[in-house]
């Protein structure tokens, strides 16, 4: 199902004609959490920085997304925060300014949903995906609800989505968004795994199946 969302969408705008002049190709924003002085956290021995996993996870996601014919942006594509997009006469610090640029930089885009991409810290023995939703928003619980079943699968785990009332860069956006931490770097047999590349690709086609069954089933128009 997933290998053809183009097709799809193409057979979708035949069958409902009504659509064809008003539909517009997804927008997915994919945030990678962290960049610049701010590393995120890292791995037992300090050698690999979570800022660096996140934007490599990220840079494949795109990828494949757009092999299904879905417009993608990265809210960045190199060791940098997202400030640029921020004022700078507000008197906020660097920490506030990175957090509003992500968010206006999926509004700029007008992006359909947004998933912010981070990894976890805890002891050596907590393992799992966490998807955290918008509160406010059934999409967002329902993107997340994909997500997390699917990477409970892949990481033989039993989380359940999280609310993420807490979370500035999930709270703001006025689209379904949700933030994954897709793994505890802390525990070195999980990080172990998200630096291998055939893991790495395994959680990637994990995150898109999430994103494209949500768009075919619940987020295009009836």
């Amino acid at each position: 199902m997933f290998a053809i969302l183009g097709c799809f969408l193409s057979l979708f705008l035949m069958a409902h004609p009504v659509y064809a002049s008003t539909f517009k190709t997804p927008v997915i924003v994919i945030d990678p959490g962290h960049g610049g002085i701010d590393g995120g956290t890292q791995n037992a021995d300090g050698t690999v920085l979570e800022k660096d996993l996140n934007l490599i996870i990220a840079k494949k996601l795109a990828d494949q997304l757009k092999k299904h014919g879905l417009t993608v942006e990265l809210t960045r594509e190199k060791d940098e925060d997202v400030t640029k997009y921020a004022p700078h006469d507000r008197g906020w610090g660097r920490h506030k300014r990175d957090l509003f640029g992500r968010v206006e930089f999926a509004r700029q885009k007008q992006a359909t949903i947004m998933i912010s991409l981070h990894g976890n810290h805890g002891t050596n023995k907590s393992r799992g995906a966490v998807v955290f939703y918008q509160l406010s928003s059934p999409e967002s619980y329902l993107l997340a609800s994909e997500l997390q079943t699917r990477l409970n699968r892949l990481t033989q785990s039993f989380h359940s989505p999280e609310k993420g009332k807490e979370f500035y860069i999930i709270r703001k956006p006025e689209i379904p968004s949700v933030l994954v931490e897709y793994g505890y770097l802390s525990n070195p047999n999980e990080f172990a795994n998200l630096m291998d590349e055939k893991y790495q690709q395994k959680m990637v086609e994990t995150l898109k199946e999430g994103i494209l069954h949500f768009m075919i089933f619940y987020h295009l128009p009836r």
